[in-house]
């Protein structure tokens, strides 16, 4: 099996790469998610299958695989829209922003508002604390916060 891994840094956030050619697919991802260690929901995995010639008129099948890590960012928005969709709750869109030491999600969502706040505002509070839990599980030690433009 080979392994080439490439780290860069993009502002504030680790994109790691690493790239295997294995014809075990799953084991090759297991072990790249323990180099890298993240959780197969923060990892962003492309696969390309190619054949290489092996023995007069047999081929040999390979795969190589692409691991990398989600952006905060992208892996967040991903999170939360997972969320709205289970409840049902239709959102236009999705910001992001960071102020002072907080992640702040705004939801554009003018008709399901109502919806989205709950009563007493107990439903954000409860998306809030399963993003938090969510967000700290993959190592990403930020408050964050919801806020609803109509």
């Amino acid at each position: 099996m080979k392994k080439r891994a490439n780290q860069t840094n993009r502002s504030n956030d680790q994109n790691r790469v690493i790239v295997l050619e294995n014809p075990n697919k799953e084991e090759a991802i297991d072990e790249a998610l323990r180099d890298l260690k993240i959780k197969r929901a923060r990892a962003d995995i492309k696969i390309t299958e190619y054949t290489t010639p092996h023995l007069l008129f047999f081929k040999k099948k390979n795969q190589r695989i692409e691991i990398s890590t989600k952006g905060e960012k992208e892996f967040l928005l991903e999170a939360l829209n997972n969320i709205l969709d289970t409840l049902s709750i239709k959102c236009d869109s999705v910001a992001y922003s960071r102020k002072r030491g907080l992640i702040i999600l705004t939801v554009n969502s003018p008709e399901s508002k109502n919806r989205l706040i709950g009563k007493q505002g107990k439903t954000i509070k409860a998306i809030e604390y399963l993003l938090n839990k969510i967000a700290l599980s993959n190592n990403i030690k930020v408050k964050i916060v919801i806020s609803i433009t109509p």
